[in-house]
């Protein structure tokens, strides 16, 4: 009977044991890891793709995180439907004018569906590639934001002494994004409306599906 029950003991202090570890090597250095995201599947580069043809960019765009930097939003937005060639591509932009007193300043959504995601690629490289020719300071890629974006700043022309750009692709869907105004911007101000024309973006194309 002793042997029995001194067996007992040595399990049950080898659990106590195997417990004291595991709690030690949990709280040593914090809470465990957390598991990254999963990656986005692949995308699908043959086929129509997601997006009907838009005919109303205006009622899914959100202007008002550019007025911080363009000034409050002075108009209705004006939208007009695009596409010279349906079976190719067609779609709408939304144009909106901002500015208070003494400034000009004007926001622009873009947005067309192509035939086929195939043909949405081979156009936005074209696209980033005409753009690379007449960029100031360069074309810079925006990382997360539909499966490919670019951005850049378009040289100055009358009114326009800031013309920044922001192109986006997802799936068969192409919009080009662009914040105008006729004064000078700041670096902190040209960082602001990128990031506006970014959030504009994100938000509206889950809209045009």
């Amino acid at each position: 009977m002793l042997r029995v029950g001194h067996g007992r003991c040595s399990i049950l202090a080898l659990g106590v044991l195997a417990l004291a570890l595991l709690g030690t090597a949990g709280c040593d250095g914090g809470s465990a890891p957390t598991a990254a995201p999963p990656a986005p599947p692949p995308e699908t580069t043959d086929g129509p793709g997601d997006y009907r043809p838009p005919r109303d960019v205006c009622g899914v765009v959100d202007f008002s995180p550019l007025t911080p930097v363009l000034g409050p939003l002075s108009n209705a937005p004006e939208n007009t439907v695009t596409g010279a060639d349906p079976k190719v591509s067609s779609g709408a932009q939304c144009r909106q004018y901002l500015g208070g007193t003494g400034v000009f300043a004007r926001a622009v959504v873009h947005c067309s569906a192509w035939s086929g995601v195939a043909k949405a690629i081979e156009m936005h490289k074209y696209a980033r590639e005409t753009a690379a020719k007449d960029a100031v300071g360069g074309v810079t890629d925006v990382p997360d934001l539909g499966r490919q974006a670019f951005r850049y700043r378009a040289p100055d022309s009358v009114p326009w002494h800031a013309d920044l750009r922001l192109t986006v692709r997802d799936s068969n869907l192409d919009c080009e994004l662009k914040a105008q105004t006729d004064q000078a911007l700041t670096p902190d101000q040209t960082a602001t409306a990128y990031q506006a024309l970014t959030e504009i973006a994100r938000t509206a194309a889950p809209r045009l599906r």
